[in-house]
């Protein structure tokens, strides 16, 4: 991106989005025009400040550290005080408190979500995830399934039902499809291809598990992914 970091990103984005529709031949909707074109905020610290926290929410993810999660909430935290109207710091909290461990703050994100953007898949996910955490499948699924509903070309959607379908049903066939997609639709990371080859490796096709393993380390060289690899 060759200009200055301003909201005009938003549209450089959109534009590039449209035009690879347009070279897939793909129907775009009016709903996912719209998606496609919206604006998540116009304040662009805020939007940095979510962006920072994201990424060190991820390296969270790796090494659990208590202390890295408190600066990614600290920073959504930044992000919603600049910008209450930006949703995605609002969703980004809640997941933080989820990946924690600490359900009834995530909850009350999560529904501050569904609130603020009852037609964004986002909350509903996150509830269904607290579902599941909580041993209630059946309300969990109810959730996934609105999520799944509201996107069902979206990345995360996708791969998060195939993780409910690999994770708390045991059925790893069910959940292929869905990580597959998630994959298809761009989702190229190490997470994806660490789910993939261990849907894989469940099922017995040790050589295409060994596949997705390798393209996950060369995407991050983490330990989760090299023991997995090991085994």
């Amino acid at each position: 991106y060759d200009g200055k970091y301003t909201d005009k990103i938003f549209e450089f984005q959109s534009e590039v989005a449209k035009k690879v529709a347009s070279s897939l031949h793909a129907v775009i909707t009016p709903k996912e025009k719209a998606e496609i074109e919206d604006k998540p905020t116009t304040n662009m610290v805020a939007h940095d400040l979510y962006m920072r926290g994201n990424e060190i929410m991820r390296k969270w993810w790796y090494n659990r550290d208590n202390s890295t999660m408190k600066i990614a909430i600290n920073l959504f935290n930044q992000a919603m005080e600049i910008d209450p109207d930006f949703g995605a710091p609002i969703r980004a909290k809640a997941q933080a408190f989820f990946q924690g461990g600490q359900y009834d703050s995530a909850l009350f994100y999560f529904n501050k979500t569904i609130e603020l953007f009852p037609e964004k898949p986002g909350g509903y996910q996150g509830k269904g995830m607290i579902f599941l955490m909580n041993n209630q499948p059946d309300s969990a699924y109810a959730y996934m399934k609105k999520q799944y509903e509201l996107a069902p070309n979206n990345l995360t959607a996708n791969f998060l039902f195939g993780q409910y379908y690999i994770s708390f049903r045991n059925e790893a066939l069910k959940a292929l499809p869905y990580f597959s997609k998630s994959y298809e639709l761009g989702g190229e990371s190490a997470e994806v291809c660490l789910n993939i080859g261990s849907v894989f490796s469940l099922i017995g096709y040790y050589d295409y598990a060994e596949k997705y393993y390798e393209q996950a380390l060369q995407l991050s060289q983490e330990c989760l992914i090299i023991d997995r690899y090991a085994l």
